[in-house]
């Protein structure tokens, strides 16, 4: 047995890890989960400016992906739909209603330049084996900016999820510039669906966000939602709407849903009712407004890790920079690659060495001739002199010996070493060329991300505050009933479905209940509405007798109810005692008969409540008498 828990611990740990790293948690370094940079390494290998066939670029991505085409052709709409990377023609489905996407054979994509600049970089990229040995794909692609907090995530893996909510492209990379340049800034999220949120309790994207739909409500008898939450369609919506109106909580008419390219749902009230009266309402009952609490965990260095906004800006202000001086090496050899080839063209031609080959025999012989007479000139050469230039200058074309402009050379040539002098500069400072690069990316892309949600501080609706109190709360000793929806019996207060009421039993047991349409709940010596204000100054006292060795004693208790716990049954008299009296009222009187007995003088009096003092609900109480009671009143 030992030995199998063994194997199935090992196993579910292999398992967690693969589900965490390799399917629902997104990587720091790009933002990607596998499926998507999966999804978007395919559509940069086939990119040729015109769309392709989503169906064709599933079909290609099932090279890289395991795990079947439905979870891919899924992730790519969905990536689509976040308009960062992708251009789309045909029906991508709408985020706003919830309606789906064609199907992938009637569809069609492609990269965007945005996607292009962002993603592709090859030369600095690592790749690995795809899962079948047959293909490469990237580890993760080289983002210069922080693309977690733009695309935002949702994730559930074993053990972990992680929930972060996007943010404004322009904004991001403007806080980037500001956090190189050690200046303070401010980030919070910007939704595609626009609405309006509250970032009071964002907590540098640790905490949560109120999120709520826009509402017109300039028509008196109409509200009109404009603007949807994060993460709701309009089926949601209007879901959550007929529920409350269908609880009483809200009162609308008719509910009618225009909304096509731009949401419009048109909420026609009854009469006496007016806009004004239920905004407050629907953000209390309904999904007009949502709270999203912020989970933001990546996969940094192979281990999931919790990041708050301000943590992913400050590993790219690191990263960032890194890159752009990989890309500058890379360009750099590109340069002196190119400046060499070129002087070594210039010498072949300008020296006339191709003319010498003429007397050459053999193959050796042409490569030694070639190779003897370009070092004659190897104080002009840029680098090294390799192997390979010698056949680069054996595969030079007669036609452009012929053409060659020896003062068009000279220019490009210089061109080429001012160039490869600005590398050099930028490698030294590639701070300020970060920043440079920052800002040149957000004048070129600036105008394709303007900010959609609207921040503003809203004051806290709770629903027991929007709530009228309306529902006449009866209780029916004979039957032993109480609800709103009963009309027989005694009425015992006005209520709103969000009431608790207080029940004290003739058994000695308390308890505290939600309002309800129509509950069984027996002989019930006091049942009242539970007014907390109240509650904490009332007095309860009761009458109870027991058993002592024998003889009968009876006890006063008076008490307070401090804490509870709703539905929670308590007991404010002992076990086995027997409940004489009970009252809530302070200025009484109890009036106690006693049963005849021998030595008895005293067959009753009468007792000042308020005289004895007010002790805990667990307390025993007061002993008043040992003699057996008869009858007991409050008078």
């Amino acid at each position: 047995m030992p030995y199998v828990e063994q194997i199935l611990k090992k196993n579910f740990i292999e398992y967690a890890s693969y589900v965490i790293k390799e399917r629902s948690i997104p990587l720091l370094d790009d933002g990607c989960k596998p499926v998507q940079r999966r999804i978007l390494h395919t559509l940069l290998s086939v990119d040729d400016g015109r769309f392709h066939k989503v169906a064709n670029i599933v079909g290609e991505c099932t090279k890289y992906h395991p795990h079947g085409d439905a979870p891919i052709f899924e992730a790519l709409v969905n990536l689509a739909n976040k308009n960062i990377f992708m251009d789309m023609q045909g029906n991508f489905g709408n985020p706003s209603t919830g309606d789906p996407a064609s199907a992938a054979r009637y569809i069609e994509c492609r990269i965007k330049n945005l996607g292009k600049e962002l993603l592709y970089a090859p030369q600095v990229t690592e790749y690995v084996d795809s899962y079948d040995s047959r293909n490469r794909e990237p580890v993760s692609f080289p983002v210069k900016i922080p693309l977690i907090l733009i695309t935002g995530a949702e994730g559930i893996a074993v053990v972990t999820a992680t929930t972060m909510v996007p943010h404004n492209f322009c904004e991001v990379v403007q806080a980037l510039i500001l956090a190189l340049q050690d200046a303070s800034y401010t980030l919070y999220p910007d939704f595609p669906s626009a609405a309006l949120i509250d970032v009071s309790e964002y907590n540098d994207g640790l905490g949560k966000i109120k999120v709520r739909a826009k509402l017109d409500s300039s028509h008196p008898k109409q509200i009109v939602i404009t603007e949807l939450p994060y993460g709701i369609t309009t089926e949601k919506m209007i879901h959550s709407i007929e529920n409350a109106v269908k609880s009483g909580k809200i009162p609308v008419s008719s509910i009618n849903d225009y909304t096509s390219d731009k949401v419009e749902i048109v909420l026609t009230l009854p009469r006496s009712v007016y806009a004004k009266d239920i905004e407050d309402s629907l953000y209390a009952f309904t999904d007009c407004e949502i709270s999203i609490t912020l989970n933001p965990v990546v996969i940094q260095n192979s281990v999931p890790e919790k990041l708050g906004t301000s943590s992913i800006i400050e590993y790219f202000k690191e990263k960032t920079p890194e890159i752009l001086k990989k890309e500058l090496y890379v360009e750099k050899k590109k340069k002196e690659d190119s400046i060499h080839v070129r002087t070594l063209e210039r010498i072949f031609i300008e020296e006339q060495i191709y003319k010498q080959l003429e007397r050459c025999k053999t193959s050796t012989e042409i490569k030694s001739t070639i190779e003897s007479e370009m070092h004659r000139h190897s104080k002009e050469f840029y680098k090294e002199y390799q192997e390979a230039d010698t056949e680069h200058l054996l595969n030079m074309p007669i036609r452009r010996i012929s053409a060659y402009d020896v003062e068009k050379h000279k220019k490009d040539l210089a061109v080429l070493k001012k160039d490869l002098q600005s590398i050099r500069y930028n490698i030294k400072h590639v701070l300020q060329y970060t920043i440079r690069y920052l800002e040149s990316l957000l004048a070129r892309y600036k105008s394709l991300f303007p900010r959609k949600s609207t921040i503003l501080a809203f004051d806290t609706v709770r629903e027991k505050d929007v709530m009228q109190r309306n529902l006449p709360f009866h209780y029916d000793k004979k039957s032993g009933y109480m609800g709103y929806t009963l009309t027989s019996g005694k009425k015992v207060a006005t209520v709103t479905q969000l009431d608790k009421v207080l029940l004290f039993r003739n058994d000695g047991t308390w308890t505290i209940v939600q309002a309800c349409k129509k509950q069984y709940v027996g002989d019930v010596l006091l049942i009242g509405l539970l007014e907390k204000e109240k509650l904490e100054k009332s007095i309860f006292t009761a009458v109870y007798s027991m058993q002592v060795d024998t003889k009968e004693h009876s006890y006063i208790k008076r008490f307070m109810i401090k804490k509870f716990i709703p539905n929670k049954v308590y007991t404010f008299i002992p076990e086995k005692a027997t409940l004489r009296a009970f009252t809530s009222q302070t200025k009484v009187a109890l009036h106690i008969e006693y049963a005849p007995a021998k030595l008895i003088k005293k067959l009753q009096e009468d007792i000042a409540i308020d005289t004895y003092t007010v002790k805990g609900i667990q307390s025993k109480g007061v002993r008043i008498s040992t003699k057996k009671i008869k009858k007991c009143t409050i008078k």
